[in-house]
């Protein structure tokens, strides 16, 4: 059977319970020998000394009023005397009858048979003597009367003394008894006393320990330590169940707050990489613009050469030559912009890559968050049920309190232990509240780490937008750069054909100059493609920013636990 707090209580109590009712038993069963000794004395011995005194009482009249008959001469005085004496033997009759009632013992009875003979042969000769006064029976009767009336002075005087020292006897049994029980009672009101001082000092132990290391580890949990040892449990009770879940609690809390550490580790490092590549990314789009505003420049150039070439015809093997190193020239770049391009547009994917993984990882961060709230609100309700055991605890030890004060003095040892047992519920009580306030506090920290994760993700969903924008970008630069580059290879051939023909110089010139144009224009897109990825650049750098910022907030918020 599991042995529960409320069974050691109910069990303690039985212990009182019995100790009471064996003491109560003593204490009746010894009354009631005082009853019956009383009810001895009362009913036996001095109505025994009641009843032979009236007997002795009675025949001592009798005889008087026999004495004074026989000297009265006068008839109605003789005659007083002689009613007298016959309303004297039947009282005299019923006290001996009466007297038979109260005999205890063998030398009782002995001494009331002489009594007995002794007032039949008193009666007998007292009726001998009334009915011939003068016969010598009469005379005869009269002396034995005398006799009879001797015999029954000295059993009277007997029975008087044996009823007054059975009295005695009965009073002094009454007194060895009385002290007797006293001491009885005495010596087992000790032992008890004892025996519920330790059954308490056990049950103080058996309830202050666990509660106290119950305390000590919600303190320590309270302010931030999750460290503490594993309690070691080695009961089933209420406190048992009590102790398991304060494990349960510092083992989940550990977890949870292990996990917070990692995952912000985690939006760190993301954070750390987003920046990277958005740093990469801007290097990256400068280098593009640069190289744009190289082929605008050599455009530019192109054009004023072509114009060049038509106002000076006659410079034309010098224009041609020049045009030529120019369109090597614009080759050159055309391919150095073709290939930053594409390398821009490698950049721009893996950006996009990275973005998407940053993306990935602070949603993963954010259902950590949520999934850290809930689990504070679990821990909330951990700590509400160890508030309501510490109130059942507390009412438990209000209702030991109660029951200690209805036991008396020996229930002094359970209002000790019931106010050890509500101070320490108090204890737990307030150890609660501030694991609700803590608890409160983390979930105002997830809620803020919750609302600045859906915000970064907001963003990061507007960088991911503006590089695919920016990838689209870069794939018309990477098309125009190759046409570029077949245009420019379509001018070199040109230039050689105007240095083998002069009459195609000035088509070949102004298809240059056309292509220049297009090129100028084509930069300019470049360009503003450009500076658009840039500016999303520095909006993704931003927003890392803001993630480390916030991964900093929850790595320095977990900080205060230790684990």
């Amino acid at each position: 059977m599991k042995w529960t707090v409320k069974h050691k209580l109910l069990g303690t109590f039985v212990v009182v319970l019995v100790a009471m009712t064996v003491l109560g038993y003593l204490g009746l069963a010894n009354i009631k020998t005082l009853r019956d000794n009383g009810k001895d004395v009362a009913n036996d011995w001095l109505l025994g000394v009641e009843t032979i005194n009236s007997v002795k009482i009675g025949t001592s009249e009798f005889l008087n009023n026999h004495y004074q008959s026989l000297l009265q001469s006068d008839a109605a005085a003789k005659k007083k005397f002689e009613d007298q004496k016959e309303a004297l033997i039947p009282e005299i009759e019923k006290n001996v009858q009466n007297y038979e009632r109260t005999v205890s013992d063998s030398e009782d009875r002995n001494n009331y048979n002489q009594l007995r003979s002794a007032w039949d042969r008193f009666a007998k000769d007292f009726d001998i003597v009334t009915n011939k006064p003068q016969s010598a029976e009469a005379k005869a009767a009269n002396q034995d009367i005398a006799n009879a009336f001797a015999t029954m002075q000295k059993m009277t005087d007997t029975m008087i003394a044996f009823n007054h020292n059975g009295s005695l006897r009965s009073v002094q049994d009454s007194e060895s008894l009385y002290k007797k029980s006293m001491s009885a009672v005495f010596y087992l009101g000790v032992g008890f006393v004892l025996l519920l001082i330790a059954i308490a000092w056990v049950l103080i132990r058996n309830i202050t320990i666990p509660l106290k290391a119950a305390t000590f580890a919600l303190h320590q949990i309270a302010a931030g330590n999750l460290s503490i040892e594993r309690i070691q449990i080695k009961r089933k009770d209420e406190f048992g169940e009590l102790l398991v879940s304060v494990n349960g609690t510092v083992q989940h809390l550990r977890h949870s707050v292990q996990q917070m550490q990692d995952s912000a580790g985690m939006v760190a490092s993301s954070a750390e990489q987003l920046n990277a590549s958005s740093d990469q990314n801007a290097g990256a789009a400068q280098q593009v613009a640069h190289a744009i505003s190289e082929v605008a420049a050599n455009s530019e150039r192109q054009a004023t050469t072509a114009g060049e070439c038509d106002r000076v015809i006659e410079e034309m093997a010098d224009g041609v030559q020049r045009i030529a190193e120019t369109t090597s020239e614009v080759a050159d770049l055309s391919a150095h912009a073709a290939s930053s391009a594409r390398e821009g547009a490698v950049r721009i994917r893996e950006a996009s890559g990275k973005i998407s993984s940053l993306y990935q990882a602070i949603e993963e961060a954010g259902a950590k968050v949520r999934q850290l709230e809930s689990q504070s609100h679990q821990i909330g309700e951990i700590s509400g049920l160890i508030g309501e055991i510490a109130a059942q605890t507390h009412l438990l030890a209000l209702n030991a309190a109660i029951e200690a004060a209805r036991a008396g003095e020996h229930g002094s040892g359970f209002a000790v232990v019931a106010g050890e047992v509500r101070k320490l519920a108090t204890q737990t009580d307030e150890s609660v509240r501030g694991i609700g306030d803590l608890i409160a506090t983390i979930r105002q920290h997830m809620g803020h780490a919750a609302e600045m994760m859906q915000s970064g993700l907001a963003e990061v969903q507007e960088g991911v937008e503006a590089v695919t924008e920016a990838e689209r970008a870069f794939e018309v630069i990477v098309g125009a750069s190759a046409d570029v580059s077949s245009r420019v290879q379509e001018a070199a051939a040109a230039a050689e054909q105007l240095a083998a023909s002069s009459e195609e110089v000035a088509a070949s010139v102004a298809n240059m100059g056309h292509m220049a144009t297009r090129t100028a224009s084509m930069s300019q897109q470049v360009a503003a493609s450009t500076e658009e990825q840039l500016a999303s650049s520095e909006e993704i750098a931003a927003s890392s920013l803001m993630l480390s910022k916030v991964a900093e907030e929850l790595q320095e918020m977990v900080k205060t636990f230790k684990l």
